[in-house]
């Protein structure tokens, strides 16, 4: 008998026993799974167990016969979902989403099916039939009687494009099927290793180098191809899938139909490479022991892709579009009022009790916030569905811990999410702070993976505060722990399939960063809650959207900005004046005043804005103003109004090194004086200041290096997936050496007149930040630094759109694009020339809004003024600088020193 004899499949089904034909399959199909995964076994059926009521258990035989028809019926629908790489237009979008198998239209069927809501809405927006033939009676029609023509058109829409997203994702990523690869090709691409052994294994870590016996390898992993360029850190983390590998693959092909003797043995995390690069350590994610020591093996790298947030999206959509009686299917419907139809349900009031607003207004909770932020809390503790718009700077996190602190002191439950986890964890960290210096304490536990959860909070984790009843199976005290918390804090994401959220419905719920937020994901909190605020800035960037398509239609509104949209409030920043005292009506009133005013916003969302801000100086406030917020932003106090680099010298008394650069053209860049905060540094003049193309695109790609380039020439995205652009390939690729390296100098400059090595809290580089919109520009950046001096030192260097949420003393903005003014805008043949190609991240005026806003005491922009100009968020820029700010650079003999 084989090795394997005693290996079989065992189906686990918690519904009652019924033996059924599909239950079957699905043991048949694993059984002959195993035989295609493991050498030498031979498949002998597997067993089918029911759990419910009495247990019943089966053994089923293995048939030919049916695993021929499951593989007939398989090979009929995976046609339809076989559609990466094909072109979306408008003549074909529809076909390439949802074309599928017919309908069965049997009610009989039917209505006992659970997938029959979902397979109808598809029916009745896609199916062609139901064009052709209006008037046929369907099923589907009595399925979905319960939906408006708005209701359906929105499900369409978001269906249609959250499935374009989901195939763009799939297609860029480069899925292709690395087994029918050889491993020597993996390795010239960069994408996975060959001929490997092992040298070392414990447990689930496992240490792979190359195998002796290939005296034609070289023992440095990656250096097959010595034009290869790879970064091992980049590697890092990534999962790996190992597979053992054929001795003779030509020979071997053929019988096995891959270059794999055994695919996919066990997948496994790189946990990092040797210095010498001749060995790499993977942490398993299964025991190391089924692995042969004596074999060798392939090891290729995945893709870090992740289709688990768009079924949730999915999920979420499907929810929304519920009907019935029970309490779920009653939030769908109210739900579907507010976002889809934008109608806010009666007055807008919770009606919930909270004594006397002027009490409130005073109480010690709310002592240290302004008054935009008491005013706010105020409002939103009697609304229903409200919007917290929070401007860059202006304290939300601290107005959401305050909120949370009332709510909990009147005996509330409160739900806390946001799509990142720093954002869940940032509001955490200010709550322990406050527990730690009150009698009043918050109780609140943090879900989520541990090894994601900030350390400092791990001892709040659920898998902390729940180990002792887990591990004593004491089920009913962690139902009470569950079901009385009365904060709990998650991602929108982990909402999805917690056991908790499908138990129990808080009071408030509170999102975060929700303009950063599919539609779609935001849902999942929403059903858990009575009374919803979503916190957010529609001025700032927006869910990350990969398809071109998929943004242009629409899929990168949030909720928090399709809610102002419905509104008409979509443009909060350049109201009036008169705005404030219209919303913010609440202070040193009391609530039954208030009552009598809810006839006055009933049937729209109530929003509440904070533009008092504690970050920017006067200066780089006032370009933020005049390019987003319509003069609303106002400093704090003081202290922040006039804040400056002049404390740091001050404090470290380097005048006199300053005044050595008093005639050089970094005088105003390194200037302390407020005036001098935002400094545009315009390389026009500059020869050695355009941008090139950098072939080494860091990605990893297993198709033979002529495909690779035509993939290329057909790739129009961006390969930054941090941020979406639509940008040609060849801008992906773009980098400004200049730029860089001129930074380099800024950065060395202003650490030797503001900086003391002798005194921690003086300036260092903790203090600066560097950003580019373009992922090619940051690694460039980092490259010249020295990853030595990164590890030595906190310099943070990143997207524009990894800082949104973040601030730094100094921020120095490399902008990278550009040409000199003869060149074309235009593709040419001529090879010495490279034409200046648009690019979608620098047209976006909100990711040059979180550019200016990062910036406490001093902004440092880099860039051509002359290119920057065909760019209108730019020209706007340019508009506003006052021309003392515009630092033109010439041919200086400093540039010399700074470029060899």
């Amino acid at each position: 008998m084989a090795k394997y004899s005693n290996l079989i499949p065992l189906e686990l089904k918690t519904g009652r026993h019924t033996f059924s034909p599909s239950h079957m399959g699905q043991v048949i199909l694993y059984s002959f799974i195993m035989t295609d995964k493991y050498v030498n076994y031979k498949s002998c059926g597997g067993y089918l167990l029911y759990l419910k009521d009495e247990a019943k258990t089966e053994h089923i035989q293995t048939n030919h016969n049916v695993f021929r028809d499951l593989i007939l019926l398989r090979n009929r629908f995976v046609r339809y979902f076989d559609r990466l790489g094909v072109a979306i237009d408008e003549r074909n979008k529809k076909d390439l989403i949802m074309k599928g198998p017919e309908t069965l239209n049997a009610e009989r069927i039917c209505s006992k099916c659970e997938h029959n809501l979902d397979c109808s809405l598809i029916y009745r927006c896609f199916d062609q039939n139901l064009y052709d033939n209006p008037n046929d009676s369907h099923f589907s029609s009595t399925v979905t009687s319960h939906l408006k023509g708005r209701e359906m058109e929105f499900f369409s829409n978001m269906l249609e494009l959250l499935e374009i997203e989901k195939q763009f994702c799939m297609s860029s990523e480069k899925l292709i099927d690395f087994w029918n690869y050889r491993s020597e090709e993996c390795e010239k691409s960069g994408i996975g290793l060959c001929k490997m052994k092992i040298k070392h294994k414990d447990d689930r870590i496992i240490v792979f180098q190359r195998n002796p016996k290939a005296t034609m390898l070289p023992e440095e992993l990656f250096t097959i191809d010595n034009d290869l360029k790879i970064n091992l850190t980049l590697l890092e983390e990534r999962r790996a899938v190992i597979s053992e590998e054929l001795i003779n693959s030509t020979k071997t092909f053929e019988i096995y139909g891959n270059f794999c003797r055994q695919l996919c043995i066990v997948i496994g995390q790189i946990e990092s490479f040797s210095d010498d690069q001749k060995e790499i350590t993977i942490r398993l994610e299964k025991d190391a022991t089924m692995l042969n020591p004596q074999a060798v093996y392939r090891i290729d790298f995945l893709k870090n892709i992740n289709n688990r947030p768009m079924l949730i999206n999915f999920s979420n959509l499907l929810r929304l579009m519920y009907d019935g009686d029970d309490a779920d299917n009653a939030r769908a419907r109210e739900l579907r009022e507010i976002i889809i139809h934008g109608r806010v349900p009666k007055s807008n009031q919770n009606g919930y009790k909270f004594g006397s607003y002027n009490q409130l207004y005073n109480s010690p909770t709310l002592s240290q916030l302004n008054i935009q932020q008491k005013r706010c809390i105020l409002g939103i503790l009697k609304t229903k569905c409200s919007l917290l718009f929070g401007s860059p700077g202006s304290g939300k996190t601290q107005t959401i811990v305050s909120l949370v602190q009332i709510l909990v002191e009147y005996g509330y439950s409160v739900l806390v999410t946001s799509y990142t986890h720093n954002a869940v964890d940032n509001i955490l960290m200010k709550l322990v702070r406050f527990n730690d210096e009150n009698d009043k304490k918050v109780d609140f536990v943090r879900m989520g993976q541990p090894r994601r959860i900030n350390p400092k909070l791990l001892k709040y984790s659920d898998h902390d505060r729940t180990k002792k009843w887990l591990e004593t199976e004491n089920i009913i005290a962690l139902n009470h722990f569950y079901s009385t918390i009365p904060v709990v804090a998650a991602t929108c994401l982990a909402v999805f399939n917690h056991p908790l959220f499908q138990k129990r419905t808080f009071d408030f719920c509170i999102i975060d960063e929700a303009s950063q937020v599919f539609l779609c994901t935001s849902l999942g909190p929403l059903f858990n809650c009575h009374n919803f605020v979503l916190v957010g800035d529609q001025k700032q960037l927006p869910p990350v959207v990969q398809s071109s398509y998929a943004r242009q239609n629409g899929l990168d509104e949030s909720l928090f900005s399709r809610l102002l949209n419905t509104s008409g409030k979509q443009d909060i920043g350049h109201y009036d004046d008169d705005f404030d005292n219209d919303e913010f009506d609440v202070g040193n009133k009391d609530s039954n005043h208030q009552s009598n005013k809810s006839s006055s916003y009933g049937q729209s969302i109530r929003i509440f804005p904070l533009f008092i801000q504690y970050r920017m100086n006067s200066v780089i406030m006032q370009v933020a103003n005049k390019l987003t917020y319509g003069n609303k932003l106002k400093c704090a106090n003081k202290q922040v109004e006039t804040i400056s680099l002049l404390d740091y010298l001050l404090s470290n008394d380097k005048c006199h090194i300053l005044e050595e650069y008093q005639s050089s053209f970094i005088s105003k860049i390194i200037s302390p004086n407020l005036n001098d905060s935002v400094v545009f540094l315009d390389t026009t003049s500059i020869p050695l200041a355009f941008e090139t193309y950098d072939n080494d695109n860091g990605e990893f790609n297993i198709l033979p290096q002529q495909q690779q380039q035509q993939q290329r020439s057909q790739n129009n995205d961006t390969n930054d997936h941090s941020s979406p652009s639509n940008d040609n390939t060849k801008s992906s690729f773009v980098i400004n050496l200049f730029e860089a390296k001129l930074i380099l100098h800024v950065v060395q400059t202003l650490l030797l007149i503001y900086g003391n090595k002798n005194d921690a809290t003086n300036f260092n580089t903790d203090n600066i930040g560097i950003i580019s919109p373009f992922r090619r520009q940051v690694n460039k950046i980092r490259e010249l630094f020295g990853q030595q001096f990164l590890e030595q030192n906190h310099l943070e260097i990143n997207t524009v759109d990894q800082y949104q949420g973040r601030d730094k003393d100094v921020i120095i903005y490399s902008c990278v694009k550009s040409r000199n003014s003869n060149c074309s805008s235009v593709e040419t043949n001529d090879s010495n020339q490279t034409p200046i190609i648009d690019s979608e991240l620098l047209k976006d005026e909100r990711r040059l809004n979180v550019a200016v806003t990062r910036a406490k005491r001093k902004l440092i922009i880099i860039g051509n003024c002359h290119t920057l100009n065909r760019y209108l968020p730019f020209r706007n820029l340019f508009n506003v600088l006052d021309e003392e700010q515009i630092v033109p650079l010439i041919d200086f003999n400093d540039f010399n020193d700074i470029v060899s």
